[in-house]
């Protein structure tokens, strides 16, 4: 509700029941993510595109104008959209916006359905917490698909290399994203973590290039909640190889 409140509405905006919302005046939501909703509905004098207008200029403070767009159907326009992301966010919390969705009405004006809409960041098993104390050798393998397939890899076995990707893993917060429009993969990265050069890997971490869905880990044969941090990772994972995969 803190982020209604920021709201800068049109003068003679009057507040409706939820209930109110029309068909026409949906939000486009967040999809696949542990998310919060909570909207608003105002009824407002000015047209809807004069609404748009005005939302998109008078920014909540401590927001950032995002995405606007309108719809349209085979009589003209349908629907407008004005979203706001905020600037900064409390610790736990991936993402805030505000998203406005304004539709005509009958009377000639507009309605507008406000929705502040929060992903946090799910928590992350104990399993998946490494100690770098335990684990003597990592294994770093790149399969690059480009121009054709082929895998670098890697033994290492510094302490300190060690060190720095098991910091990089453990500072991350689980991906928040269950659902995401990722580019082309041209290199996915596999990277095991062993006590010994003769034990087998207890914790396997895989990411892509680009990063998207965060890093996969799975610990004694079991997945855990990917982490979101998957390019901290890809860039370590290369920097211990010596080797930067081109697409």
């Amino acid at each position: 509700m803190e982020l209604l409140s920021r709201l800068r509405l049109p003068s003679g905006a009057r507040r409706l029941p939820p209930t109110a919302v029309p068909p026409s005046v949906q939000p486009s939501l967040w999809a696949g993510a542990a998310a919060l909703d909570v909207h608003e509905v105002f009824e407002l004098p000015e047209p809807m595109t004069g609404t748009a207008a005005f939302l998109s200029v008078h920014v909540p403070i401590g927001m950032s104008l995002g995405v606007t767009g309108q719809g349209s159907g085979p009589r003209g326009l349908t629907s407008a959209d004005v979203a706001y992301s905020a600037a900064s966010v409390p610790a736990g919390i991936n993402a805030a916006q505000l998203v406005l969705t304004i539709a005509p009405d009958a009377s000639g004006g507009s309605l507008l359905r406000a929705d502040a809409q929060v992903i946090w960041y799910p928590p992350r098993s104990a399993a998946e917490y490494i100690d770098p104390a335990r684990y003597h050798v990592l294994s770093i393998a790149v399969t690059i698909f480009n121009p054709t397939v082929h895998t670098v890899s890697k033994v290492v076995t510094s302490r300190a290399e060690i060190a720095q990707l098991v910091d990089a893993l453990d500072r991350s917060e689980v991906e928040p994203n269950r659902i995401s429009m990722c580019p082309m993969i041209f290199a996915t990265y596999r990277i095991g973590f062993a006590v010994t050069r003769q034990s087998g890997f207890v914790v396997v971490v895989t990411a892509s290039r680009w990063p998207c869905l965060g890093a996969g880990v799975i610990v004694n044969g079991r997945k855990q909640p990917p982490l979101q941090d998957a390019a901290a990772v890809v860039a370590i994972a290369d920097r211990l190889l010596g080797f930067t995969p081109q697409a």
